[in-house]
């Protein structure tokens, strides 16, 4: 039970408000996890309620996941921050100018010099479900899309590219021989005990019954209940916000020099960029405040969610949800209670 309350009533309002059938909220303070709550119906048509246990698409969280597996991998001596991808890929190479001067700092920060093509990331039926090299190729079924190739030279400007992440998702199965959920599971899931959280898509029958359906603006079900997404670790990864915040405080133990993943000598990194100082590494950043806040969004077919976590502070929340109302996060839903829950207890500058 929440040791300071939300109030709820004032939430179901706003859940009405943006036809948000489901949310799950987990907070941390004080350097722990304080609480964990689900609220509203996992699918709109059915009486299942969404409690701590209930499954959500991450989308673009995703990305914090799949940052620490590849951090891992650096840490172990298998990778190079700075040193050309290329250099390590072998199912597929980045084409064009530039492409043999993209390194794993480049993708993880968005300073790889790629602009995502048109249509690259349109939703999928998992009948049209591509290969990750075909679509890295612009061999996606049903439509062609533009070769990838960067745009401009590597570590000159911030551009956000889910394609740059599909390239990290490649990189790490190339050079481990493992597929990217196995490893993304071995790496951090496990350690760090997401022993329900996985990078599955589609999720198998087992978990469909413990997984949200998502909801389009006016919160009815989408089609096919939810979207298949190829590129995993952009946006593949199923998670509950209770999993989730246990990564973000790993990044303060790390920082602290006490962290299971990743030394103080990479985690202190993980909050810089080539050239811009609102970028990290899988995430993004608020220097203006009186501690750092570190955040990202994700929204896709279906769901919206973020987190928030001030990592010298030990502050924080994820928050997901089981529809897109169409909206920018801090203008829905997910601003709304991260509103709520920065008031409650008192973070710095929000």
């Amino acid at each position: 039970m929440p040791d300071k309350q939300i109030d709820t009533m004032k939430l179901a309002k706003q859940m009405s408000s943006f036809h948000v059938p489901g949310v799950s909220i987990a907070v941390i303070n004080e350097g722990k996890l304080a609480w964990t709550r689900g609220y509203g119906l996992a699918a709109a048509d059915q009486a299942r309620p969404v409690d701590e246990l209930t499954l959500f698409q991450a989308c673009s969280l995703s990305k914090y996941i799949s940052a620490t597996a590849a951090l891992c991998l650096v840490q172990q001596g298998h990778l190079d921050l700075d040193e050309p991808v290329n250099v390590r890929l072998t199912s597929w190479q980045i084409p064009g100018p530039g492409g043999d001067s993209v390194t794993l700092r480049h993708l993880l920060t968005h300073h790889s010099g790629l602009r995502d093509p048109d249509g690259m990331f349109d939703p999928l039926l998992e009948a049209n479900y591509p290969s990750l090299t075909d679509l890295l190729a612009g061999r996606r079924p049903g439509t062609a899309s533009p070769l990838l190739a960067p745009v401009e030279p590597p570590g000159t400007s911030f551009e956000y590219s889910d394609a740059g992440y599909c390239i990290i998702e490649l990189l790490l199965e190339d050079i481990s021989g493992e597929s990217f959920a196995n490893l993304a599971r071995r790496l951090v899931c496990s350690p760090l005990g997401m022993e329900r959280s996985c990078f599955s898509q589609p999720l198998p029958p087992d978990l469909l019954g413990q997984a949200a359906r998502g909801h389009d603006p006016q919160g009815r079900v989408v089609p096919e209940d939810r979207t298949t997404y190829p590129f995993l670790a952009a946006a593949g990864l199923w998670t509950t916000p209770g999993e989730l915040a246990p990564v973000l405080l790993e990044l303060q133990a790390g920082l602290n020099g006490q962290g299971r993943l990743l030394s103080s000598e990479l985690s202190w990194p993980r909050l810089t960029s080539p050239s811009s100082a609102e970028v990290g590494m899988g995430f993004f950043l608020d220097r203006a405040q009186p501690a750092i806040r570190i955040y990202h969004y994700g929204w896709g077919t279906g769901f919206q969610c973020a987190f928030m976590f001030y990592p010298l502070l030990g502050k924080g929340a994820v928050v997901m949800t089981n529809s897109n109302p169409g909206q920018h996060q801090e203008r829905a839903l997910v601003g709304a209670v991260m509103r709520e829950v920065a008031r409650i207890y008192s973070w710095p500058g929000y």
